[in-house]
């Protein structure tokens, strides 16, 4: 699982080890690999601690794309639905005395 590598006691980046360098009194120094990769450590926290979350991230990511999937189709099938209606109206017969009522009036 992914927490193996990207928890905050993850081994790959949290584990320490001794190393033996060239300090002056020949003694050990105790590091962190995140040392030895070169990594930034605040950065490796934070993404090692946004692993407890992801979980709600997956649902809250899920809810989003469904409500903006939603829109969209809403918005989709609108113009649908509205060329539908323009195309009935002007296919429908028209009434003959209303017609005619306009007509006159506009004479």
């Amino acid at each position: 699982a992914c927490t193996e590598c990207h928890a905050v006691d993850a081994p790959i980046y949290f584990g320490r080890l001794t190393t033996s360098d060239d300090a002056a009194d020949g003694g050990r120094n105790l590091r962190t690999m995140i040392d030895l990769r070169g990594d930034d450590e605040t950065l490796t926290r934070t993404l090692a601690a946004s692993f407890r979350w992801r979980t709600l991230f997956k649902w809250t990511s899920l809810a989003c794309l469904s409500i903006i999937l939603i829109v969209w189709l809403r918005h989709a099938f609108a113009g649908d639905v509205a060329r539908s209606a323009r195309a009935l109206r002007a296919d429908a017969p028209r009434h003959p005395t209303r017609d005619t009522e306009q007509g006159a009036s506009r004479r």
